[in-house]
C-alpha cells in the first residue's frame, strides 16, 4: 500500500463565496446586457505536479451570455490544456449558452510546476456574445495548494474527510482518485455504508470516474457517490469504500475507510441543507394550477415514464436519472409515438411552496429534456421559472426547431439566492404551438438546498 500527497481537484465541491464581478461586460448605456460573474475566489485545490481537472463556476444576470468560451495561456509554472472536444477552449458544461440565474462551469486541465514560486495565478479570458455586442475579460485567479493524502496502489484513493451532512439530507459527495499506474475498468462501491442509502450515478450499480472509466498515471480525477440520511443521530461515521480496477490484465481492489459528519437539521460544509426534493415530494404538485392550459393531450403528470420513439428517434425516456416518479408530459406511451405527446397548447405544473431561509446561498439543481421532431418549430417550449412572492423570474427556456431532437437528461444549476426569505414555488410549462407537431419534455430530480457549488 503507497501512501502519497496529491491534488483532489477534478470537480471539487466549491464553497459559496461572495461572487466576484466579471470587469468590462456592461456596455456603455449599462441596459440589457449580460453582467458575468465568477463565483470562486481561487481555483480549486491542486497539488504540484499533477495533473488536474478543475470546474470553475459562473453565473449571468440580465441577459444571456452565448458562444461562452474560456482560454488561458501557459505560463511559466502552469500547464494550461482543454478538453478534446474543443481542444482550443473551454465552454460550459451543459452547452456554450450561460442563462440568468443559471450557475455552470467550465473545465481546464492545469499542472504546476513544483518548483515555480508562489504565489502562483491562473490568467483566463472569458469571452461571449450578448445582445449588445461581443465581451472579452482577462481575469486573475490565484491558483490554491493542497496536500491531501491519498492511499492505494494502481489507483490512489483520498482518506481524509468524506463530508458534513444533516441527519435528514441528500448529499453527492466526490472521492478523489490519482492514477499511480494506467488503470482501467475504474469502478467505485461503498461496500461498508454504516446509516446511509446509496445511490450511484445513472442508476449503475457503481460509480465512475467524471473522464471516464480509465485513470491514466498522473491524472488526478473524482468518482460522485450520492449519500442520503433519514433520522440520523449527530456524531461521525465511517464508510468503506472500494475501488476495483484493472492494471494491465491485472484486476486489482484497493479499500478507504471514510468519515461522514452528520450534524442537526442545519448541516453545512460539504454536504447541504435540503428544502425541497421532488423524490420525496413529487406527489404535491399542482397540475394546470391556473386553469387556463390548452393543451389536449400531452399534460404534465407525475409518474416514471414509458419510453417512446420514431425510426430510431427517442421522444420520451423510459427512466428518470434517480428512478424517482417526475414531471413528465404524460408518462404512458399510449398507443404510438404521438398519442401521449404535447399538442395543441400549453400544459403547466407547479410545485408546493418552498420556504427558503434569509441570509444564505440556496441553489436549485434539476434534470431535464425538451424533446421533438422536424415538424417542430420556434412556437414550441418549455420553460422553468422560479415563482417569487413579488416576482417570477424565467429559468430556462428551450425551443423547438425544425430537425429531430432526442431526449437527453441533461443537469442545469439555479442560484436562488435573489429570492431568500421568501416562499417559492416551481414552475413548469410546455407548448406545442406549432401545427400538430411532436413534442415531449421532462423535469426530474428537483432539489433545492443551502449548500455549497457542486459540478
Amino acid at each position: 500500500m503507497k501512501r502519497i500527497i496529491a491534488c483532489l481537484a477534478a470537480g471539487t465541491a466549491f464553497t459559496a463565496t461572495t461572487p466576484a464581478l466579471v470587469g468590462a461586460v456592461v456596455d456603455d448605456t449599462g441596459i440589457g446586457d449580460a453582467v458575468v460573474t465568477l463565483l470562486e475566489e481561487t481555483t480549486p485545490p491542486i497539488y504540484p505536479g499533477q495533473d488536474a481537472w478543475i470546474a470553475i463556476p459562473w453565473t449571468v444576470s440580465n441577459a444571456e451570455a452565448r458562444e461562452f468560451r474560456v482560454t488561458s495561456v501557459s505560463t511559466d509554472g502552469i500547464e494550461v490544456g482543454y478538453p478534446e472536444n474543443t481542444a482550443t477552449y473551454s465552454s460550459l458544461y451543459n452547452d456554450d449558452t450561460l442563462s440568468p440565474l443559471e450557475i455552470d462551469f467550465t473545465a481546464l486541465r492545469i499542472r504546476v510546476d513544483p518548483e515555480s514560486p508562489a504565489p502562483r495565478v491562473l490568467d483566463i479570458t472569458v469571452s461571449y456574445v450578448s445582445d449588445t455586442g461581443d465581451y472579452s475579460e482577462v481575469i486573475s485567479l490565484p491558483v490554491a495548494i493542497d496536500d491531501s493524502e491519498f492511499v492505494g496502489d494502481g489507483i490512489a484513493m483520498d482518506d481524509g474527510l468524506l463530508g458534513e451532512m444533516a441527519s435528514d439530507d441528500v448529499a453527492w459527495f466526490s472521492v478523489g482518485l490519482l492514477g499511480l499506474e494506467n488503470s482501467s475498468h475504474v469502478e467505485l462501491r461503498v461496500i461498508e455504508p454504516g446509516p446511509f442509502d446509496i445511490v450511484y450515478p445513472a442508476e449503475r450499480d457503481h460509480s465512475r470516474p467524471n473522464l471516464g472509466t480509465d485513470v491514466r498515471q498522473g491524472v488526478a480525477d473524482q468518482a460522485a457517490i450520492r449519500f442520503a440520511t433519514s433520522g440520523v443521530d449527530e456524531g461521525s461515521y465511517s464508510v468503506t469504500i472500494e475501488a476495483t480496477y484493472y492494471v494491465g490484465m491485472t484486476r486489482i481492489s484497493t479499500m478507504v475507510d471514510r468519515q461522514i459528519m452528520v450534524e442537526g437539521s442545519g448541516g453545512s460544509g460539504g454536504g447541504s441543507d435540503v428544502l425541497y426534493d421532488s423524490a420525496a415530494n413529487a406527489g404535491a404538485w399542482i397540475i394546470n394550477p391556473n386553469g387556463d392550459d390548452t393543451a389536449t393531450t400531452g399534460q404534465w403528470d407525475i409518474t416514471n415514464p414509458e419510453e417512446t420513439s420514431w425510426q430510431g428517434h427517442v421522444t420520451q425516456l423510459g427512466y428518470t436519472p434517480s428512478g424517482a416518479p417526475g414531471v413528465i408530459t404524460t408518462g404512458a406511451a399510449g398507443s404510438d409515438t404521438g398519442a401521449n405527446d404535447v399538442d395543441s397548447g400549453r400544459t403547466s405544473a407547479i410545485s408546493p411552496s418552498i420556504s427558503l431561509p434569509a441570509g444564505v446561498p440556496v441553489e436549485l439543481k434539476l434534470a431535464y429534456y425538451f424533446a421533438y421532431l422536424e415538424n417542430s418549430s420556434t412556437a414550441d417550449y418549455l420553460r422553468i421559472s422560479v415563482v417569487g412572492e413579488s416576482e417570477t423570474a424565467l429559468l430556462l427556456e428551450r425551443t423547438g426547431k425544425a430537425e429531430n431532437k432526442d431526449a437527453q437528461w441533461k443537469s442545469k444549476t439555479f442560484d436562488l439566492s435573489n429570492f431568500a426569505g421568501q416562499d417559492v414555488r416551481i414552475l413548469v410549462e410546455a407548448a406545442d404551438e406549432s401545427n400538430g407537431s411532436l413534442v415531449e419534455a421532462a423535469v426530474a430530480d428537483i432539489v433545492v438546498r443551502v449548500t455549497g457549488l457542486t459540478p
